[in-house]
């Protein structure tokens, strides 16, 4: 029998209506049901409905269930109408909002000049990234090339010290990008970012965002000081020491002062509060130990606090100083972005973000009026989860509605999507509009009463804290729906596994050297940061729990999940459960790439790519590729300690394997990647005999995306292996899917369990929270702008400023409330055991809730702990367990002890100088050649370089070389051949593609020099370069660094003069470095 709400969600018409459903509230079977109502009691036609889901699952799902309850209908009785509406039940418009918006681009694409091929071909991730690449290039070229480069180097320096490094510029431009991407009017977005930079004379002129977060932040650190001030004034107290309460007390005075400062949004009171704290340090007491370190810790925060914060004036002085910066960023991410759409036009192909921003442009043209044809066409427009909804889907959502007839469905508790870009602000504030009906599912269907009761009490603890923006209100708090749920319950489980000292790695939050708002004790928090140790003792005491559940209470393995919070824990299950016998399913890898056939062949281009990489040319020769067992491995690494050489000693023991080694390598140079694939699948019947179904299902994608790699892309091998770094995280089908009826535990990321219910859940909480974004160089956030640090140039001293600390707040205030709302569903997921479990050194310290607590970042487990005293005791066990036999079932066999010699020598780094693999942050764009793959020509000129070796060459000569090249190739090589100071330079002895090696500043460096003429007296190096529409002065400025680098190497080689040249084909110039 349905409750009010669900019948009020079912039978309300002409009325926009929100429902909230908490997790277990059975929202898919009222979204269903409303859907099958409306077709078969209002007899509204299934074409003029638009029902949006987030998966293609469920919307497939949706179309199942309204298919069987037609067939049911049908059986019953015969209807013409029920009749036609399952034949249009195909093509109905059920279906995620990607697939939508795709159809109204495709439909009326013409509106905004799109080409019906561009619309009908989507990029693939590896082809996106190259154009990406590619016109991210371009920008910096353009930049480059200006006459005036001031104001490009000046923000080029706040990313690097290195002049050749743009690694990280390049990174916040497309930061900058994916946030300008996501914006209605990205212009408009531009010129508002551009404006908080302009000159003001109070803080309280910025926009209410910056201000209102601004002074959330300036609270935080008063109760920090508080809380400590507090503490200390206590501990003075007891020990009954007149002086040091005396001092204690002024103190808190003085935090009072910083409260009132706050109310008053007074940053100078604020400042002179702090300076008096600073001014009057407390003393120390004799023989006081803890007190002292509370003390101590104290004025550490008081001092760190004082130097942290500036006048008002001077943060404003700040960020007028930005605005050119800021100026300049702006203007480079607007272009790569114009550079990349003009690409996809180019290329006649649109990505997966084009299908919302252009069917967005679409039905907000005026001219022709496209969304009035989707206002008329629907009678019901029904959104699921539309809490992960984005501000453009809203948007568009809102737009094809002719009014009163938007039925949305979502839990903000549930919002987890961040990184796409999901704004749970969008449905918090529809909550609050009086014009659409607000109706809540109050009851749970999914969890037994325990489980639901406690985490009732468990998130009104967490999520109702000042200045978060989630609460937990009273229809939030739901009860069992059934009565089922309320018999033979279990109370949740809370496991603490107790480590000792050494079985931790206890970590410091790292202290950069920024001056940071929380860079002081009570922010760097111990944590226990999931050891190796630490994760073996629990995925041993997971294993075990599994176990004597399947075994003495006779659950199916297929009934029970592990939930962790990222793939990176799966191994450490996995190996447990091998130990253990336990059947399972884990999805171990978040991306295709990662897989072990991929590694395996990515190591073959590795190693070719940089020979000295003997970690990639052990993991060949260990692979099927070549199968060599340990003992022989252990045999090369006898031998190897004579020749100081893996790949020699391979040629002295395993001559066939070298030789198939180095055949591979040379004919890798020419052949694409497609091809080269081949000869590696064909390896060693590779493919064929030691590949299962999921293995060779991976392979084939990786040839797929190598099509695609030849062609649209340049750079060869090299740019593959970049290209595949670059894209490692990449989210595929790696896995199998799993029948339900296995017997399988599963193991699954929090993400990945969203929407499933099992009947025994275990959750591996977390000992701390990681805020990645605090460590980049730029955060950009679309309210609050450009965070960027102050850099002093030229000693790059780095400030703070008023922007960037508090952008810093508000992106780990969001993180932080999102790993909340992560939580929520983890512990929302399981209908008859709810099991957590953790680990510990020491007894926790429990701390009252509040955005303090919440901000010391001690993870999931921490939180839990301390909303226990909220929490009615029959809703939990909490069991503190030793981990005796746990710890050391995975730990390598024991051997003596041995005393090693003392290692004198110093750290010695290796890289590869040219080219750079693992970072190509900046290729130089390649002419273009008629009738060949683009990353062949380079690679083909030097080939050609190498094996002709009288002047001046002739088209027959070349055309005897049989290795592909071109007219305009064997024009670009005659008229090198015929270049006086070709000439001269052949007069001498002359080599091609000559290996070095040398030490440089303590680096070791490898590479390889296109050309070197010696003459008795003088070594002349020739670099090759195929760069097009370029002068000699660009040339230098891009290649400078490494003409140098050569010279560097081989002035500690000979001592012969050195001189280094540039030649540019497209020039046919030889340009002095």
């Amino acid at each position: 029998m349905k409750t009010p709400s669900q019948l009020a969600a079912v039978d309300t018409v002409n009325q926009d209506i929100l429902v909230s459903a908490s997790a277990g509230a059975g929202k898919t079977t009222v979204l269903i049901d409303r859907l099958i109502k409306r077709i078969l009691v209002d007899k509204v036609p299934v074409s003029r409905i638009l029902a949006l889901t987030f998966t293609e699952a469920a919307a497939a799902e949706m179309k199942h269930r309204l298919q069987s309850e037609m067939h049911r209908k049908l059986a019953e009785i015969r209807d013409p109408f029920l009749e036609e509406q399952l034949i249009l039940l195909q093509t109905a418009n059920i279906s995620t909002i990607h697939s939508f918006c795709l159809t109204i681009v495709k439909n009326f694409g013409y509106v905004i000049d799109l080409n019906p091929k561009q619309v009908n071909n989507i990029l693939d991730e590896a082809t996106k990234v190259l154009y990406q690449k590619e016109c991210l290039d371009k920008t910096f070229d353009q930049q480059i090339s200006l006459s005036d480069t001031s104001s490009f180097i000046n923000a080029a320096q706040h990313f690097s010290s290195r002049s050749e490094d743009f690694s990280e510029f390049r990174n916040a431009i497309l930061r900058i990008n994916n946030v300008l991407s996501q914006q209605k009017n990205p212009q408009l977005w531009t010129q508002q970012i551009l404006a908080l930079y302009e000159k003001r004379n109070r803080i309280n002129e910025l926009p209410e965002p910056i201000t209102r977060t601004f002074w959330e932040m300036m609270t935080l650190h008063a109760q920090q000081l508080d809380l400590q001030s507090k503490t200390v004034l206590r501990d003075a107290s007891l020990l009954n020491n007149e002086k040091s309460v005396s001092e204690a007390s002024l103190i808190c005075q003085w935090v009072s002062g910083l409260f009132q400062a706050v109310k008053a949004k007074d940053l100078d009171q604020f400042n002179h509060a702090l300076l008096m704290m600073a001014t009057n340090p407390l003393s120390t007491i004799k023989s006081q130990t803890d007190y002292n370190k509370l003390r101590g810790k104290l004025n550490n925060a008081i001092k760190s606090k004082a130097n942290s914060f500036l006048s008002e004036a001077e943060y404003l002085q700040q960020l007028t100083n930005q605005q050119p910066l800021v100026l300049k960023l702006l203007e480079m991410a607007l272009d790569y972005n114009i550079r990349y759409n003009q690409k996809k036009k180019e290329m006649q192909c649109i990505d997966f973000d084009d299908m919302e921003r252009f069917a967005f442009e679409i039905l907000f043209n005026e001219q022709h009026q496209v969304y009035k044809q989707y206002q008329s066409q629907f009678d019901e427009i029904m959104v699921d989860e539309f809490q992960d909804t984005n501000q453009l889907q809203d948007a568009i959502i809102s737009r094809v509605s002719k009014g009163r007839n938007i039925f949305r469905v979502g839990d903000v508790k549930q919002s987890i999507y961040k990184f796409r870009g999901a704004k749970p602000g969008l449905m918090r504030d529809l909550s609050f509009k009086e014009d659409i009906k607000q109706l809540t599912l109050e009851h749970n269907y999914r969890s037994k009463q325990p489980i639901v009761e406690f985490n009732n009490q468990l998130f009104n603890a967490l999520m109702n804290i000042e200045y978060f923006e989630d609460v937990y209100q009273q229809q939030d708090h739901v009860s069992v729906g059934k009565s089922s749920q309320s018999e033979n319950g279990h109370p949740v489980e809370i496991d603490i596994l107790m480590l000792e000292d050494d079985d931790v790695n206890v970590k410091v939050e790292p202290d950069d050297g920024d001056e940071e708002e929380f860079d002081d004790e009570t922010f760097r928090i111990e944590t226990i940061e999931e050891s190796p140790n630490d994760k073996v003792v629990r995925s041993n005491f997971i294993a075990n729990r599994i176990q004597h559940l399947h075994r003495k209470e006779k659950i199916a393995y297929r009934d029970m999940v592990v939930l962790v919070r990222s793939h990176a824990l799966k191994e450490d299950l996995k190996a447990a459960f091998d130990e253990a016998n336990i059947p399972y399913f884990i999805d171990s890898k978040s991306g295709f790439y990662q897989s072990a056939a991929i590694s395996q062949v990515m190591n073959v281009y590795r190693w070719i790519t940089q020979p000295a990489d003997d970690i990639a040319l052990l993991g060949i020769l260990f692979s099927p590729l070549f199968n060599l067992s340990a003992d022989q491995a252990a045999q090369i690494a006898l031998l190897n300690r004579k020749t100081k050489s893996w790949i020699d000693s391979l040629k002295e023991m395993h001559s066939k394997i070298y030789e198939t080694l180095i055949t591979l390598r040379d004919d890798f140079q020419y052949l694409s990647i497609t091809e080269s694939l081949s000869r590696i699948y064909t390896l060693n019947h590779f493919y064929d005999d030691f590949c299962n179904h999921q293995e060779k299902t991976n392979l084939d994608l990786l040839f797929e995306k190598a099509v695609g790699f030849d062609k649209n892309g340049i750079g060869g091998i090299y740019g593959f292996v970049s290209l595949v770094e670059k894209i490692t995280d990449e989210k595929s089908s790696e896995a199998i899917p799993v029948n339900s009826e296995d017997d399988l535990v599963k193991v699954m990321t929090i993400h990945q369990s969203k929407g499933l219910q099992f009947k025994v859940v275990f959750y591996w909480s977390t000992n701390s929270n990681s805020i990645i974004d605090l460590r980049l160089p730029l955060i950009a956030d679309e309210q609050l702008g450009l965070g960027i640090h102050t850099i002093q140039l030229p000693k790059r001293l780095k400030k703070v400023n008023l922007l960037r600390q508090i952008i810093e707040f508000k992106a780990t205030k969001d993180e932080l409330e999102e790993q909340i709302r992560v939580l929520y569903v983890a512990l929302t997921r399981a209908q008859e055991r709810m099991i957590i479990v953790g680990s510990e050194k020491k007894p926790f310290a429990h701390k009252e809730i509040s955005m303090l607590t919440i901000f010391d970042k001690i993870g999931t487990q921490g939180w839990i702990l301390n909303a226990l005293r909220h929490l009615d005791e029959s809703l939990y066990s909490l069991n503190r367990l030793s981990i005796d036999g746990l710890r050391t079932v995975r730990l390598a066999v024991s051997h003596p002890e041995e005393e090693l010699p003392v290692y004198t020598k110093t750290n010695t780094q290796i890289s590869k100088m040219i080219p750079s693999l693992k970072d190509q942050s900046y290729v130089p764009q390649i002419f273009v050649l008629r009738d060949l793959k683009p990353q062949q020509q380079g690679t083909l000129m030097h080939i050609a370089l190498q094996r002709l070796s009288s002047l001046p060459f002739t088209a027959d000569q070349m055309d005897e070389l049989d290795i592909g090249l071109n007219e305009t190739m064997k024009e670009y090589l005659i008229r090198y051949s015929k270049h006086p100071f070709t000439n001269d330079l052949y007069r001498f002895k002359v080599n091609h593609e000559v290996p070095f090696m040398s030490k440089i500043d303590d680096q070791l460096i490898y590479g390889y020099i296109d050309m070197i003429s010696e003459s008795d007296d003088v070594l002349i190096i020739v670099d090759f370069k195929t760069d097009r529409s370029v002068t000699p002065n660009l040339l230098i400025e891009r290649h400078k660094h490494q003409l140098n680098t050569y010279v560097r190497a081989m002035e500690l080689l000979s001592k012969k003069k050195i001189e280094a040249y540039l030649y540019s084909f497209d020039l046919n110039e030889y340009i002095r470095i």
